[in-house]
C-alpha cells in the first residue's frame, strides 16, 4: 500500500492511516518506515495536484492493475502475496498487458522522478517525524524566519489579508490530536490565492503536515530540506522579536 502511495504521489494520510491499520493487525510499522518506502518508490503516475492527470484518466489507462503491474516487474512489490482473491499478486496480474499508448503511468524503468511523491523528514522541529507531499514540487529546500499562529482561523485571516512577508514560515500549533482537538485536516491557509501571489512555506500539527514549533515570543528560522529529509529550526537572539 504504500508502495502504491508513493508511485501514485498519493497523500499524506497514508503516513497517518497505514501505521494505524498496522497497529490494528499487531504490526510495527511507524511513520518513518513509511517514508523509507516513498523514498525507494519511484513516482510513476502523473496524477494531479502536482501532474496533469485526474483518477478518471489513470482508470481508463488501465487503473491500479496497471500501476501494479509495472512496480511488480520493477521488483517494488511482493509478487507472492496472498489477496482477497484467493490469489497472489502476481496471479492477479499475470493478463495485465502494458499498455504503451497511455500517457498516465509511466515504466518504472523511465519514472518521473526517481522516489516517490511523499518525502519523511525528521530534525530539532519534528523529532518523531513529519511528512510532505513533494510531488510537482520544483523547490525542494527552504528556509525562512517564522510566523507563528494559534488556530488556523489566526492564520488565514492572515493570509486573505496579507499580513506576512514573503519567504516566511507560517506556523499554525495547536490544531493537532490534543489541541485541535482531532487533528482536523486543514486546506484553506495553504489554498488561499494569497499564498500564490506572495508565496510562503507552511507548517502545521494538524493532517496536513504533522509538524509543531514551541515559543511564538521569539523569532525562529525554519528550514526544510527535502533532498535530506530534515527539517530543523533555529532561534535567534532576543533582539530579533516580532
Amino acid at each position: 500500500a504504500a508502495t502504491v502511495v508513493a508511485a501514485s504521489g498519493g497523500s499524506t494520510n497514508a503516513g497517518l492511516h497505514l501505521p494505524a491499520m498496522a497497529a490494528e493487525a499487531g504490526i510495527d510499522f511507524d511513520l518513518m518506515e513509511v517514508a523509507e518506502i516513498f523514498k525507494k518508490t519511484p513516482y510513476v503516475a502523473d496524477l494531479k495536484p502536482g501532474g496533469n492527470y485526474v483518477a478518471k484518466d489513470m482508470y481508463e489507462a488501465g487503473g491500479v492493475p496497471m500501476l501494479l503491474k509495472t512496480l511488480l516487474e520493477g521488483g517494488f512489490l511482493h509478487g507472492d502475496c496472498i489477496t482477497v482473491t484467493g490469489k497472489t499478486l502476481a496471479e492477479n496480474l499475470e493478463e495485465i498487458e502494458w499498455n504503451p499508448e497511455q500517457k498516465v503511468i509511466y515504466p518504472v524503468s523511465n519514472p518521473i522522478t526517481p522516489t516517490g511523491g511523499v518525502v519523511g523528514l525528521q530534525g530539532s522541529l519534528a523529532p518523531d517525524g513529519a511528512i510532505v507531499k513533494v510531488a510537482g514540487l520544483e523547490k525542494l529546500q527552504f528556509s525562512g524566519p517564522a510566523r507563528c499562529f494559534d488556530c488556523e482561523e489566526d492564520a488565514f485571516e492572515a493570509v486573505e489579508n496579507r499580513q506576512y512577508e514573503e519567504g516566511e514560515v507560517l506556523v499554525i500549533r495547536y490544531e493537532g490530536p490534543k489541541g485541535g482537538p482531532g487533528m482536523r485536516e486543514m486546506l484553506s491557509t495553504t489554498s488561499a490565492p494569497a499564498v500564490s501571489a506572495k508565496p510562503a512555506s507552511s507548517s502545521k500539527d494538524s493532517s496536513t503536515s504533522s509538524l509543531s514549533i514551541a515559543g511564538s515570543s521569539r523569532a525562529v528560522n525554519i528550514t526544510f530540506s527535502l533532498l535530506s529529509s530534515l527539517i530543523w529550526c533555529k532561534a535567534f537572539p532576543p533582539k530579533y522579536f516580532y
